[in-house]
């Protein structure tokens, strides 16, 4: 049975999926034969959302305008959520 030395690495940052969803590791292993032989792995790490983003709507604050002494349940006014409401994260933690 042969033996191996490994390393373990681990993150020294947080990652923002936001900012990037996928990384690309080339891991590369190199024998002490003679000649020395190596062998390499491609690694992709897919970075997965989390609800850490709110939702905004554009403009920020929605207006509208309603007649005095109108009548109760009387709309003030219609928002086209999907086109005025964003949210940065991805589903299903997106609005």
């Amino acid at each position: 049975m042969q033996s191996c030395n490994f390393d373990i690495f681990s993150l020294v940052a947080s990652l923002d999926r936001e900012t990037e969803d996928l990384y690309t590791l080339v891991v590369l292993a190199i024998d002490q034969g003679v000649p020395p032989l190596t062998g390499q792995a491609i690694v992709y790490v897919q970075v997965t959302d989390v609800n850490d983003k709110s939702p905004y709507f554009v403009p920020e604050i929605p207006e509208g305008e309603i007649e005095e002494h109108s009548q109760a349940n009387t709309p003030v006014t219609l928002l086209d959520l999907k086109s005025r409401t964003f949210d940065d994260d991805v589903a299903p933690n997106q609005v």
